[in-house]
């Protein structure tokens, strides 16, 4: 009869230790799930405009998240920070940093406000995000995360310049018209010493050398014209001449005569 009483005695601690084990494995919550983006190197990509959300505890050793994005081209890459409901607390940091965690412009403290926003001149390439908390932040701090980028305009190729209109080629000068009279060149042969107004000469030279009535010369002594005259008569090898106007200086039997005789077209100048 002892022998059951102590055998059931038995039974019902096992069961009570049973139930406290299994009441103390009810209780006890399950491990937090491991941070996923605690440093640079396990930063979580963003994409632009996309709308993240997480929450920071230091109690449980969550300090701080990292996030990176992907920069296209050159622009300005802006990132806004905020609460889900009502203000961030002031132990919130936000941040753009590189790859080693240095900032790359100054950290800024919510402060209590609903939202913080950075914004900063970017080149292409990989720009990380640092959400951080100071050792005052308490509890959890749930936020949200959004970035922004804007291309740089693309300044438009500058307008050509019309082209100048080439200037027009240069007029040719028109050769110079043929002379009308060929020069030949003789002499007084004789002066007539009339003592009328008009004056006469005879000159050499006469139908051999083609000269005509009224064809025009002038009298030179030592290279000056003194005078002109008028052919009045030829005869085969001399002709007669009068003289026009007034001379400059006497005329002599060796002063020189030049005759213009004028030119057939097609025919050369050259005496």
């Amino acid at each position: 009869m002892r022998g059951c009483t102590v055998g059931w005695a038995l039974k019902q601690i096992v069961s009570v230790v049973a139930v406290a084990t299994l009441a103390a494995c009810a209780s006890k919550p399950p491990p937090p799930p491991p941070h996923p983006n605690p440093t640079p190197t396990t930063a979580l990509s963003l994409e632009f405009g996309q709308l993240t959300e997480h929450s920071l505890n230091r109690g449980q050793g969550v300090l701080d998240d990292w996030y990176k994005v992907e920069i296209p081209a050159e622009g300005t890459l802006r990132i806004e920070l905020s609460a889900p409901s009502g203000a961030l607390p002031s132990g919130v940091i936000l941040a753009m940093s590189d790859e080693k965690g240095l900032a790359q412009i100054q950290p800024t403290q919510a402060g209590g406000r609903e939202r913080v926003e950075l914004e900063s001149p970017v080149q292409a390439g990989t720009e990380w995000i640092w959400v951080g908390t100071e050792p005052e932040a308490k509890g959890p701090i749930p936020y949200q995360l959004q970035a922004y980028f804007t291309a740089r305009p693309v300044k438009a190729a500058p307008r050509p310049r019309p082209k100048r209109a080439a200037p027009p080629p240069p007029t040719a000068t028109p050769a110079p018209a043929p002379p009308a009279f060929r020069t030949v060149t003789t002499v007084v042969v004789e002066v007539e010493r009339a003592a009328g107004e008009e004056q006469f000469a005879t000159i050499r030279g006469g139908q051999q050398m083609g000269f005509q009535t009224g064809f025009k010369g002038r009298f030179r002594e030592a290279g000056q014209v003194i005078g002109s005259f008028e052919i009045v008569e030829v005869y085969p090898k001399g002709s007669r001449v009068r003289v026009k106007g007034r001379l400059s200086g006497p005329v002599t039997e060796q002063t020189e005569v030049d005759v213009d005789v004028p030119i057939a077209p097609g025919s050369s100048a050259a005496p």
